[in-house]
């Protein structure tokens, strides 16, 4: 790394910043293990506030931080605070530094984007994931896919990794059509298409905990007992979507600014104002956030309901 690029990286004093980096290094690595936990975290959550800045100006700049000292330094103090915040449960925090990690294209990309998949997963984060991992075609990535997806309530787009996941490895997929019981010798339930395949068994190790929940394992089964066309589930999505903006416009005008009513209408099955004709008041009635006063507007714009 040139010095013009050192400073435009840390300043015109990129040479003490570089050093403090050096110091705050050492005492990580020589001092972090003798301090609790809290401590630990407390004082990382320090060293890395104002450093932060340097990964996206890195990735801006395309310049590699491991080159120098210092930067190599720095990738380590983010990767040392990634995995003690996640011991501490600090999911999100962990997120957002791997995130920030995978930003500057470091040599062990491929892990820091595991980590984080993990991370998606146990968040609920699918919508990060798909950000960065949508085009993948990995065993363990497109499982974390599902899983992420399924953990943010999107089961429609779960089955979108579930269906890619056969598409790229079917004996994968076809895996989950049986009823699995994990002992802790977990190779024994691997069948012989998948002994030998360690992407598939490190994703059987890392998600392990997932796959022993009763609801979840049987949304995997249903996905594999039941294939269908990627194409129609997204164009299914895409009509959802479209009939949930219309419903969200129309309320508006009537002076309902709720966008969940708009949702509950159409999860009912009203996807248009033509629909509310296919069911009585009552049904409408029974909608979460539809009462008296929206039925009285319903009316008002001109909406039929179906006789009692």
């Amino acid at each position: 790394m040139k010095n013009k690029q050192a400073i435009e990286l840390l300043g015109p004093d990129w040479e003490k910043v570089s050093e403090i980096i050096l110091k705050y290094h050492e005492e990580i690595n020589n001092e972090l293990d003798k301090q609790s936990a809290l401590t630990q975290v407390i004082y990382l959550d320090k060293a890395i506030k104002n450093l932060k800045f340097i990964f996206n100006l890195a990735s801006e700049m395309n310049v590699n931080l491991e080159k120098t000292d210092w930067g190599r330094a720095v990738l380590d103090i983010f990767s040392i605070s990634a995995k003690k915040f996640k011991e501490a449960h600090k999911y999100t925090d962990s997120l957002e530094l791997l995130l920030l990690i995978y930003l500057v294209n470091p040599s062990n990309k491929a892990s820091i984007a595991y980590e984080i998949a993990e991370l998606c997963v146990e968040l609920g984060r699918h919508f990060i994931f798909e950000e960065y991992f949508h085009d993948t075609t990995d065993i363990e990535l497109l499982m974390a896919g599902t899983l992420s997806a399924i953990m943010e309530g999107d089961e429609e787009e779960a089955r979108v990794y579930f269906e890619r996941l056969r598409e790229e490895h079917r004996d994968v997929a076809l895996f989950f059509e049986k009823d699995l019981l994990f002992t802790n010798n977990i190779k024994r339930t691997i069948p012989k298409t998948l002994k030998n395949n360690d992407e598939f068994f490190n994703m059987l190790m890392r998600y392990k905990e997932y796959l022993q929940s009763e609801h979840i394992y049987h949304i995997l089964k249903y996905f594999a007992k039941n294939p269908v066309n990627i194409r129609k589930i997204k164009e299914e999505k895409e009509k959802i979507q479209s009939q949930k903006m219309g419903m969200d416009r129309f309320l508006q005008s009537l002076g309902i600014n709720r966008s969940d009513y708009a949702w509950n209408l159409v999860n009912f099955g009203i996807g248009t104002k033509d629909d509310f004709k296919n069911y009585t008041k009552k049904e409408v009635l029974s909608i979460d956030g539809i009462g008296p006063k929206t039925i009285a507007k319903l009316e008002e714009a001109g909406i039929e309901f179906k006789e009692e």
